[in-house]
């Protein structure tokens, strides 16, 4: 990935020495510079927004990991916030395995060690509303 941003770098670079006014080696005209520049201007915009995509998701994945780390613990009442993306149909996904496994461990009887384990804290048989983000 790395060699893929060095190489938009050393394009984009090039290229300004192509579109400066007062260099020596510029071989565009006034106006072709004005729709590159627009056109350059909104790529590192997107470029912006896919970074800033790409780190919002890595910070949902560490906060799932976090909710699957409590529901692991026993806590069946953690439901994982459900995103507006693809990440929100996996989160959807593991809130509904956790009431199914939810209602498997209230049948049991209270000696089995699941139902020891897996300790409805703070659950009064209610699944939370679901938060969409």
């Amino acid at each position: 990935m790395k060699n893929f941003w060095q190489g938009i770098a050393d394009f984009l670079e090039a290229l300004s020495r192509k579109i400066e006014p007062n260099g020596s080696d510029s071989t565009l005209k006034d106006m072709d510079r004005k729709a590159l520049i627009i056109a350059l201007e909104q790529h590192r915009r997107e470029i912006s927004e896919l970074q800033q995509s790409r780190h919002d998701l890595g910070k949902q994945i560490i906060e799932y990991i976090d909710d699957l780390g409590e529901i692991n613990q026993g806590d069946l009442s953690k439901r994982l916030d459900v995103y507006a993306c693809f990440i929100g149909s996996f989160g959807e996904a593991i809130n509904l395995l956790v009431e199914d496994l939810s209602e498997a461990v209230q049948s049991l009887p209270a000696t089995h060690p699941l139902h020891k384990k897996y300790l409805l804290q703070g659950h009064d048989g209610d699944v939370p509303p679901e938060k969409v983000i």
